[in-house]
């Protein structure tokens, strides 16, 4: 019900006047920028939520039938003359002394258990994971878990999902460049992905490149070495170097003391 005013106040702050605004602006663009996951501006369920159903659906029903069929039941012969109270009374008596007496000769008890079927039940949840991870361009890591896979192998099931992050990227891109243009930032984003990889032939392709790319740019590339220890290594070659150069001997700069 108030006043419109600008987004961005300038405000002037003095000791007699105290706060008092002195201008106001708005921003070049509308201050709301909607982030999008894909190009149809849909939520990435769309498509595969009955096929998620479908699974937790399976999935539940298979653990009920296994509760219920781990229940023991008891069929009983000449004890006709036995009511519902009886009956519980025997369940209970067998939960608990795991023993029950029969005053008639001819009475007996036998306990069962029942077998769920499950083959078929597994390999529809095998099929509709599958189904899954490939329509929503997922990684599957257990396809990478078996052997000692190379880096075309580990790249061939990152495909899907690098092609569905690409287009992530580009929203994301778009998002920030909106975002720094509205601010008054300039920069350009960059981003790193990650992801499993064969340390052994990355480290050999690196290598056989090394004659070619300098200390730094190599040991960046090395991805067991986390970005700190590459600074403390640059540093202790750095040390070595002038170590060398000078004999053995570390020359510091000198400290000039500021004079009054």
């Amino acid at each position: 019900m108030g006043k419109k005013r600008g987004y961005i106040r300038k405000v002037q702050k003095t000791v007699i006047d105290g706060e008092e605004t002195t201008g106001e602006k708005n921003y070049s663009g509308f201050p709301i920028i909607p982030l999008w996951g894909n190009k149809h501006h849909q939520s990435e369920l769309i498509g595969i939520r009955s096929q998620i159903d479908a699974y937790d659906l399976i999935k539940s029903g298979f653990a009920n039938d296994l509760d219920d069929a781990s229940l023991i039941y008891w069929t009983l012969q000449g004890a006709g003359g036995m009511d519902d109270i009886d009956l519980a009374k025997f369940v209970e008596r067998m939960k608990t002394l795991h023993a029950h007496a029969f005053d008639d000769e001819g009475a007996k008890a036998e306990a069962h258990t029942m077998d769920v079927p499950y083959e078929a039940r597994e390999k529809i949840l095998d099929r509709l994971r599958n189904d899954l991870f490939t329509d929503a361009k997922a990684l599957d890591v257990k396809a990478l878990s078996a052997g000692n896979k190379t880096a075309t192998e580990i790249n061939a099931a990152y495909q899907p999902l690098d092609n569905k992050v690409d287009g992530y990227e580009y929203r994301v891109l778009e998002f920030l460049q909106k975002l720094f243009a509205l601010v008054g930032i300039e920069d350009n984003p960059s981003f790193k992905r990650s992801r499993i990889i064969n340390q052994m032939e990355e480290t050999q392709m690196i290598l056989m490149a090394a004659q070619y790319l300098d200390d730094e740019t190599i040991l960046r590339k090395l991805t067991w070495l986390t970005p700190e220890e590459v600074e403390q290594i640059l540093k202790r070659k750095d040390i070595e170097d002038a170590m060398r150069m000078t004999g053995g001997v570390i020359i510091e700069d000198p400290v000039i003391e500021d004079e009054e």
